[in-house]
């Protein structure tokens, strides 16, 4: 009985998890939308055309080729590098404000509904707050549901227990790729040698036959 209580009791906090998780991955995706939005593009190409519109303008009063080309470069950076690295940076900030001010609004119901879930867990108490991962919800779950275990307290051992021979059989990988490549550097080392070896020892040849 104990046993079927803990089974339901999972079930509810992996599907609030779950639910959390969901969420969370959309403001993230979210956040990172606005965080990496930017119109260089776009700033760029009229920074370009504000670079010969000054040109255009500048060049009316220029007689001289060398004087009108530095006037053109002069020009062309100006208008890019104030558009593109001045105001360009200015406007993307505050498109920033706003999308974060938009998204605020938008996404009120679903953190409300992320802090509601994260109410219902602390009140819950199932698992440590340590093990209330989808991932370790999931694994509790796998063992009930295989007999594995009929507790708790041995299912958290079980799962602790797999998550050190992972750490383990990831760190022997590791190891064992770090060693072919130290494998791989020395057989190139050797080849190169032997080339250098070859190749002075024709050098000393044909030197013994000049």
């Amino acid at each position: 009985m104990e046993l079927q209580n803990l089974e339901k009791n999972l079930e509810r906090e992996h599907d609030l998890l779950k639910r959390y998780a969901s969420h969370y991955a959309v403001l993230e995706n979210e956040r990172y939308r606005i965080m990496f939005y930017n119109r260089q593009t776009m700033f760029t190409i009229l920074g370009i055309i504000i670079g010969w519109v000054l040109f255009s303008m500048s060049n009316r009063f220029i007689d001289n080729f060398t004087v009108s080309v530095f006037a053109l470069f002069i020009s062309f950076a100006v208008g890019i590098f104030g558009m593109r690295y001045v105001i360009g940076p200015r406007l993307d900030n505050k498109k920033q404000m706003e999308m974060k001010q938009a998204s605020t609004i938008r996404y009120q119901p679903i953190i409300q509904e992320m802090n509601e879930i994260n109410q219902l867990l602390e009140q819950n108490n199932t698992i440590p707050a340590k093990y209330r991962t989808v991932d370790a919800t999931a694994k509790l779950l796998e063992y009930i549901q295989n007999k594995r275990i009929d507790s708790l307290k041995e299912g958290l051992n079980l799962y602790e227990n797999e998550i050190s021979r992972d750490r383990q059989t990831n760190r022997l990988n590791f190891m064992a790729e770090q060693n072919q490549r130290i494998i791989h550097n020395q057989k190139f080392m050797l080849k190169n040698q032997r080339k250098m070896i070859n190749q002075q020892t024709l050098t000393n040849v044909l030197l013994f036959f000049r």
